[in-house]
C-alpha cells in the first residue's frame, strides 16, 4: 500500500458510487482530489516530483460538471499520479510488503 503510513483513509470504491450518486457527483470530485493529494504527499515526504496538484485535478473534476471532456482529463492526471507514486514505492529499497 503506497500512502498507507500518511494515517489517512480512503473509503471504497462502493463507497465511492453511492456518495456519489447521492451526492450528484459532488463527492467523486472530492474522492478523486483526495487520493491526487495523498499521492503528492507521498511524492514530497520522499522528496520526489508527482506531476499533477490536487487543486488543478479539482480544477477540472469541477469543468467536468459543465462538460464531459475536462472530468476524464481530471482522471487522467489522478491515474498519473498514482503511477509516479507506485515507481517510486517499488524503487524503496527496505520496502517490506505484508500480504
Amino acid at each position: 500500500m503506497i500512502c498507507a503510513e500518511d494515517g489517512k483513509w480512503t473509503p471504497n470504491v462502493l463507497v465511492f458510487c453511492l456518495l456519489s450518486l447521492c451526492t450528484c457527483g459532488i463527492y467523486g470530485i472530492f474522492w478523486w482530489t483526495g487520493i491526487a493529494d495523498r499521492t503528492k504527499r507521498f511524492g514530497r515526504q520522499l522528496n520526489q516530483h508527482i506531476p499533477n496538484e490536487p487543486s488543478s485535478v479539482m480544477g477540472w473534476f469541477i469543468g467536468g460538471i459543465f462538460l464531459v471532456f475536462p472530468a476524464f482529463v481530471g482522471m487522467y492526471k489522478v491515474i498519473e499520479n498514482v503511477n509516479e507514486a507506485a515507481k517510486i514505492f517499488n524503487s524503496l529499497p527496505d520496502r517490506i510488503v505484508n500480504e
